[in-house]
């Protein structure tokens, strides 16, 4: 028969031992007060022997950074895609370079001196189809002109997209296309016939025996004259 351990009220870790429960087989087990608020059951031989730190609370929080560099882990996420930003922005040989520091674009001193406070600024990826994009395509890699976002936002936020003006407000064809619910492509069409970016081109039509409605028919001829 196993001896009673004597540990209540002793600190093993992160954990105060408050009170003896039951004894399961030959274990004896403990209710636990951990150093985060939590409370929760823990074998005395686990206390001792370090297998049991916490209620839980280490293991979340060291979990993303298993095998850390400097606190951070090499193989996280985040840190692959904050070396890959200070090679498309500092790295001539980079294949990026010419589209990134090529151009002038740069990380902030903050970000390029430190993981920790990229990370610290950035936060986690909220899902595995987000990544890192500029707000303002002209603008560096920093705090306030980056966000994450899908491969669909940052789709229509590149510098290439055409713009289209309506109001006094700029937003991508695909963006006005789906306010407007206008295909894409009959807006892109106009574009490229020669058709100012602006509201004319987001016009609805219907056809009829004659073809075109003349609303659009007259918008047409406003574009032409």
């Amino acid at each position: 028969m196993s001896k009673l351990p004597n540990i209540i009220g002793l600190t093993f870790n992160r954990l105060t031992v408050l009170e003896y429960v039951k004894k399961v087989g030959v274990k004896h087990q403990y209710r636990c007060l951990c150093s985060c608020g939590n409370e929760c059951m823990a074998y005395s031989v686990y206390l001792k022997t370090g297998k049991k730190k916490s209620c839980g609370c280490l293991y979340l929080e060291s979990r993303p950074f298993a095998n850390r560099k400097h606190g951070f882990s090499k193989k996280c996420s985040e840190y692959s895609i904050w070396e890959k930003i200070k090679g498309r922005c500092n790295s001539q040989s980079n294949n990026a370079y010419g589209n990134y520091g090529g151009r002038g674009i740069f990380m902030c001193d903050r970000w390029l001196n430190s993981f920790e406070d990229f990370y610290l600024d950035m936060g986690k990826k909220p899902t595995k189809k987000h990544s890192i994009d500029r707000i303002d395509n002209d603008g560096p890699y920093s705090k306030e002109n980056c966000r994450w976002a899908t491969q669909t936002v940052q789709a229509r936020n590149r510098r290439t997209n055409n713009i289209i003006d309506v109001n006094g407000i700029q937003k991508c064809v695909a963006e006005w296309a789906e306010i407007y619910n206008i295909p894409p492509h009959t807006v892109y069409r106009r574009i490229y016939s020669g058709w100012p970016k602006d509201e004319r081109c987001l016009l609805k039509y219907s056809k009829n025996r004659y073809g075109l409605s003349d609303l659009l028919k007259d918008e047409k001829n406003k574009i032409v004259n």
